[in-house]
């Protein structure tokens, strides 16, 4: 075999939680509906969860969860979290 590069090259991705920081540095916060859409994310909370283990290995406090209403297709309304940075932290 030689040492020719193949044609498809690996090109490194950025993460799931590089891409939770890009978005909440462009929009300020994000949903779950946001996160499945605009990034391809299923499991938001579980990246929020990995990013508020990283805030608190640092000593930099958690992330913020709000409830918000939200509208449902048929009409009636439910509740989801939205995530931001804390204040002092952006």
């Amino acid at each position: 075999m030689t040492d020719q590069p193949t044609l498809f090259a690996r090109v490194k991705k950025p993460s799931q939680v590089q891409k939770i920081h890009a978005y909440l540095s462009k929009y300020g916060h994000i949903t779950p509906l946001e996160a499945m859409r605009d990034l391809g994310i299923m499991r938001l909370a579980a990246r929020i969860d990995n990013i508020n283990e990283e805030r608190t290995a640092r000593g930099q406090p958690r992330m913020v969860s709000t409830p918000r209403q939200v509208q449902t297709r048929d009409g009636s309304f439910t509740t989801v979290a939205e995530y931001s940075y804390p204040k002092q932290a952006r």
